[in-house]
């Protein structure tokens, strides 16, 4: 008896936390709790109490910033200070960023310092054995050194050559290639040098705004598509989005502001796959065409086989030298930011006399940077989108002279910060310094207008409230009065008189705009239908409930209905029976029988 038990004697298995979100995925598609068991070899009360824990483990999945996160880790318990955590990893995700090396020694010292500086009272000895457990947490390796981290081009030549092997093997046109890429946008921050009021007093390196947004930005190598942006914020429901129902990006959010694996690929099954394969068949190539996508090793994205799509192959670029020839980052991230910013500057410049730049900080909220980042992307243009991928495919480049300098970049910012310098002038507003300017237009992250965060910043983006429309002029009760189809039918024919009395506004600007009102016009015929509709229903209804029946089968009075000038709706009424799920008659019936 004894030796039988033995034999039959299970091994106990830990399963990772990727195991756990597997089984649930096979439960959710039928697969028997039997089967399972012998797959993973655990007994039938741990897939049921896995299954038990779904909302957990897909929430952690939501949240983790790496594939290890979930690939390694076997237990869900989180770290004793959340704030703690959160800080210290923001820290390091930007250290990381810069390419700054990051070793277990400067992480302790780091632990030990924001530990002071959030007050926590609990002790903590942030030894080796903490440290071991934080890099697990986050799935975090710290074996590059500074000079591993910096990209070798010896490795980016034999790519290049690689991938143009690839493309003339599988007969791949710059239509079919695509680059995705996120970049964070401080969209509250101004240049450092401003006007603090509208008394005149020039304030310098005044603090700036480190409220971020996530962008992923995506395009083909022809410069023919780009793909709609996904802008990940801090508030999953922002008072100024609030009845919002269309938008011109796509928006998520977490509580980082950042890209997560689940927002990447719901991202790319959800809508890259759907807008490759329109614009595919929209300049004519076949339905099933191959498709590919380029992606650095950034960690939210997700291991290329859960981005599974028919003919859609996603291909990571090498880390040693995606930096070097990744073509988001030559050119196409820094032209839309130009824009974003050269917009917000005009909007502080056109609103400044109304209480000056902390004012216009206040007003502004997370709307109006949507729609100025939406400007902003649509205003990249095809030739910075092509020149691009100059390293990476030397075939996409234009012919023009001094296009990688000019395309969206210095000579093209001072133009913008001259034509900034002239309506600013104009509208007797602020003081610009030209210099400052150009430099703001033209900067990166690491530019005076958007600097690396000091640790008590990177504790205020961490530690800040949800709701970052707090003090925003748009709050949740301007929104809940929504206008009507009438009000907008009247909004848009005063906006038509104003437009029409502009002189650098187009005829066809304003008959788009007719085009508009003209849809609103038919949606508010057919809704007046309906209502008179339901309302001579109503009526009839009222008219049987209160005259007396003495048939079985009665036949409701049309007194009330004698001054329609309707026909069919009248018709309709007759023979409608408030005990009745249908009209007894049709109405094309009806007409034949008056007829």
């Amino acid at each position: 008896m004894t030796s039988k038990k033995n034999a039959t004697k299970r091994k106990h298995v830990t399963l990772t936390i990727s195991e756990k979100v597997e089984i649930i995925k096979k439960l959710d598609k039928g697969a028997s709790v039997k089967s399972l068991c012998e797959v993973y070899g655990v007994g039938l009360s741990t897939i049921y109490d896995i299954r038990k824990q779904r909302e957990k483990l897909f929430k952690f999945c939501a949240e983790s910033d790496t594939v290890e996160g979930i690939s390694e880790r076997r237990t869900l318990h989180s770290a004793k200070s959340a704030d703690h955590d959160g800080v210290l990893y923001e820290w390091f995700r930007q250290h990381r960023s810069k390419g700054l090396p990051v070793s277990g020694t400067m992480l302790m010292e780091k632990a030990k310092e924001f530990h002071t500086d959030l007050r926590i009272s609990s002790a903590c000895e942030y030894s080796q054995g903490w440290l071991q457990k934080f890099k697990h947490r986050h799935g975090i390796h710290l074996k590059a050194t500074g000079k591993q981290l910096l990209a070798d081009r010896k490795a980016v030549e034999c790519y290049v050559t690689e991938f143009a092997k690839l493309m003339k093997d599988e007969g791949l046109s710059l239509e079919q290639i695509y680059n995705a890429d996120e970049t964070d946008v401080f969209w509250r921050c101004l240049p450092r040098s401003t006007l603090a009021g509208a008394e005149g007093t020039v304030v310098r390196n005044r603090k700036e705004s480190k409220e971020r947004l996530t962008v992923l930005t995506c395009a083909n190598a022809a410069g023919t598509h780009k793909c709609k942006l996904l802008v990940v914020g801090k508030s999953a429901k922002p008072c100024a989005l609030k009845g919002m129902k269309i938008m011109p990006v796509l928006y998520e959010a977490n509580k980082w502001s950042c890209v997560t694996q689940e927002i990447v690929s719901n991202w790319f099954h959800h809508h890259f796959v759907p807008e490759a394969r329109a614009h595919s068949q929209k300049i004519g190539l076949a339905a099933d065409c191959k498709i590919v996508l380029l992606l650095d090793n950034y960690s939210a994205h997700p291991p290329v086989e859960q981005l599974d799509a028919d003919n859609v192959f996603p291909t990571y670029l090498p880390t040693s030298c995606a930096s070097l020839i990744q073509p988001m980052d030559h050119g196409i991230t820094k032209a839309m930011k130009s824009h974003y910013r050269n917009s917000f500057l005009r909007r502080l410049v056109n609103s400044y006399n109304t209480g000056g730049v902390d004012a216009f900080k206040k007003a502004v909220n997370i709307e109006d940077a949507i729609l100025c980042l939406a400007n902003a992307w649509n205003g990249v243009t095809r030739r910075t989108l092509q020149n691009a991928w100059h390293k990476l495919c030397p075939a996409s480049m234009l012919n023009d002279e001094d296009a990688v300098e000019n395309i969206e970049g210095f000579n093209v910012n001072k133009a913008k910060a001259a034509d900034l310098l002239c309506y600013a002038k104009q509208m007797q507003s602020v003081d610009l310094d030209k210099q400052d300017i150009v430099t703001w237009l033209n900067g990166e992250d690491d530019a005076p207008g958007v600097q690396q965060a000091t640790d008590s910043e990177i504790i205020e983006i961490v530690l800040e409230p949800k709701s970052e429309d707090i003090g925003n002029s748009k709050t949740e009760d301007n929104f809940s009065n929504e206008i009507n189809v009438e009000e907008g039918i009247n909004l848009a024919s005063r906006f038509i008189r104003f437009l029409e009395q502009q002189s650098f506004i187009s005829h066809q600007d304003v008959m788009h705009v007719h085009r508009i009102q003209e849809k609103l016009i038919k949606k508010q015929l057919n809704h007046k239908k309906q209502m008179r509709l339901q309302q001579m229903f109503d009526e009839v209804g009222k008219s049987c409930a209160c005259t007396p029946s003495k048939s079985p089968s009665p036949i409701p009075s049309t007194s009330r209905l004698n001054e329609t000038k309707e026909p069919e709706l009248t018709a309709l009424a007759v023979n409608y029976h408030p005990l009745s799920s249908m009209p007894l008659q049709t109405i094309s019936a009806r007409k034949q029988c008056m007829e």
